[in-house]
């Protein structure tokens, strides 16, 4: 009976049908409270789950069942967004005492939670010792190609994607992947015909991903955001929209408002970030999401509010960090934001670009370079810091740079945006 109540829940997903998933798995859940496959797929469908888990929450509760209660944790950190509690979960599940020291599921659990706090060394580490563990492992693989992107390894996603296109070529990650390669400047072909590197083949291999499984939400994440970077913002939240139906990831909730907002739709991003505030009324993405929308209405003081109060309930979180650093950028404080900039670019090598960006903002062009090249040496392929190094380079020879090139830290600069992110 489980079985088959998994299979409905499976199929409703497929049809976008939320609610009846959902139902499938309460059901399945009542059935099997140790079904660890309906838990996750709830909470997938449904980010406020833990209210509608009184029944299974008893069994849990019994003193034998600690893996389950951390479990339980976990899945609630993910779907408020709150990573750095999902790290905790996890390392208190791997530290031997619950798992003998491993476990494949918590082991992606973590390598996804480093890789959304910009932890892509982690993030890679963690990778690497599941593939050694399992490898034949296709789950999230199109995440670890992002990190392999993020990080500039370039022989080694090439090998991924070699890999997984030769095996596994019906599983979405393995598209999804090719399109991260295809998206590398001077990446190189895994199959003779397959990578003319760039945008238009990108979108080729993410669209074979969404035919292959209209619910995989990286894919639909990774569409959007290839679509918003060559400015064609309605294709973008139209993809955006797909995934939402698919997935009430928070994650995905905020490209979506960020989308709304870049094509001026202001109404829509706010309907968005309010539900988003409903649910999770004390998390910090949620409240920059809505801070977010103030400043878009021309309230600047509402936005630096909503994100004060982010930072007062999550002081690590990037994104709030970010965004408050946006908006002193934006009304003329810049000693603040590189302050603030400096302090977070020890955990996520990505800002060294934007600090580098408000340094020649603030025409300090030594220190600018400096990030910039701090930039290139974690990736030598970063565009976004070798094109500040020539604008640099023009500045400081007395040429003003090109009308394009944009320095006024504006908020919705995807170089003041969180470190790309392109799926769920």
């Amino acid at each position: 009976m489980v079985n088959m109540l998994m299979l409905k829940a499976a199929c409703y997903r497929r049809r976008l049908s939320h609610t009846s998933a959902a139902e499938s798995y309460k059901q399945a859940l009542q059935l099997n409270p140790y079904c660890f496959e309906a838990l996750s797929g709830l909470f997938e469908v449904l980010p406020d789950a833990a209210n509608h888990l009184q029944t299974i929450k008893r069994c849990y509760n019994q003193p034998n069942h600690e893996w389950l209660r951390k479990w339980l944790d976990l899945l609630k950190a993910k779907a408020a967004a709150n990573y750095p509690e999902v790290l905790a979960a996890t390392q208190h599940m791997t530290a031997g005492v619950l798992l003998g020291g491993y476990n494949t599921s918590v082991m992606l659990e973590a390598a996804e939670a480093h890789y959304r706090m910009a932890a892509f060394t982690e993030a890679a580490n963690c990778f690497e010792r599941i593939l050694d563990q399992d490898p034949h492992n296709v789950d999230r693989m199109d995440i670890y190609a992002s990190v392999l992107q993020q990080s500039g390894g370039a022989k080694e996603l090439n090998s991924l994607a070699h890999s997984l296109i030769t095996s596994q070529a019906q599983a979405p990650e393995a598209w999804v992947t090719l399109a991260v390669l295809a998206q590398k400047t001077g990446g190189t072909s895994v199959i003779p015909s397959a990578i003319a590197v760039g945008p238009e083949a990108a979108l080729k291999f993410v669209t074979k991903a969404t035919d292959l499984d209209p619910c995989h939400v990286r894919a639909h994440l990774m569409k959007g955001a290839i679509l918003q970077a060559e400015n064609l913002h309605p294709q973008a939240i139209k993809a955006y929209r797909v995934a939402y139906q698919a997935s009430r990831d928070l994650k995905v909730q905020a490209g979506l408002v960020e989308s709304y907002l870049l094509n001026k739709q202001v109404t829509d991003a706010k309907l968005v970030a309010s539900s988003c505030l409903a649910a999770f009324p004390d998390n910090a993405l949620a409240l920059t999401l809505m801070g977010d929308v103030y400043y878009h209405t021309n309230t600047p003081a509402k936005a630096r509010k909503a994100y004060e109060k982010a930072l007062a309930h999550q002081p690590d979180s990037q994104e709030a960090n970010l965004a408050m650093a946006n908006l002193d950028c934006a009304e003329g404080h810049l000693a603040e934001a590189i302050s603030r900039l400096r302090r977070m670019v020890h955990k996520n090598k990505h800002l060294h670009v934007r600090l580098a960006d408000v340094y020649a903002q603030k025409q300090e062009y030594s220190d600018a370079t400096f990030h910039y090249n701090a930039a290139l040496n974690y990736n030598a392929e970063d565009a976004a810091a070798i094109a500040g190094l020539k604008r640099v380079d023009r500045l400081v020879n007395g040429i003003e740079p090109d009308d394009e090139d944009d320095m006024d830290g504006d908020p919705s600069d995807e170089n003041f945006a969180e470190e790309v992110v392109l799926d769920s």
